[in-house]
C-alpha cells in the first residue's frame, strides 16, 4: 500500500527525477525515464548489462581498473559514471589466496624462488664442450 503518490501529473515529474537522482533510486530514475520517452521499447525493465567482477587476478591482468584518481580529480558523481560504465572489481589479488601468499612471503629466499617460478626469468646455459673443459681447467688451477 503506498500512502503518497509518486506522480500526480507531468509536472511533478522534474521534481521526482531530481530525487531518484540524488537519493540513488536506479530503478525509479530509469522508469521516470521511461515513462518520458515516445519509443515503447524504453519502458522494458531497466537491467545492468555490466556485471561488477568480484576479485581481479592481477598476475594476469598488467593493469587492473582502478577509478581512484577519477574519484580524486573529478569527483563523486564522475567516480560513479565511471564505475557504471566500467566497474572495477572489489579485491585484486595475485593467483594464490592472500594467506598462502603472505606465508611464502615470510620463508627464506631459496623458498619463495621456488614458488615464483613463473616470474623469475630462466636462461639456459648452453656451453659447448671446448667451452666446459676450458672451465674445468681454469677451476683445476685455483684449486692448485
Amino acid at each position: 500500500m503506498q500512502l503518497t503518490p509518486v506522480i500526480v501529473n507531468e509536472l511533478d515529474i522534474g521534481g521526482q527525477l531530481n530525487k531518484a537522482t540524488t537519493s540513488n533510486y536506479r530503478s525509479e530514475f530509469s522508469l521516470l525515464l521511461a515513462l518520458m520517452s515516445q519509443d515503447v521499447r524504453s519502458m522494458a525493465p531497466h537491467s545492468e548489462s555490466v556485471e561488477q567482477p568480484l576479485i581481479a587476478d592481477i598476475s594476469k591482468e598488467d593493469t587492473p581498473i582502478d577509478h581512484g584518481s577519477v574519484f580524486h580529480q573529478d569527483g563523486l558523481i564522475a567516480f560513479r559514471l565511471q564505475h557504471t560504465l566500467k566497474p572495477e572489481a572489489l579485491v585484486n589479488r595475485g593467483s594464490r589466496p592472500f594467506g598462502l601468499q603472505q606465508a611464502i612471503e615470510n620463508c627464506d629466499i631459496h623458498v619463495q624462488q621456488k614458488h615464483n617460478v613463473s616470474k623469475l626469468p630462466t636462461k639456459k646455459l648452453e656451453l659447448n664442450l671446448v667451452d666446459q673443459i676450458q672451465k674445468q681447467e681454469q677451476m683445476l688451477n685455483i684449486v692448485i
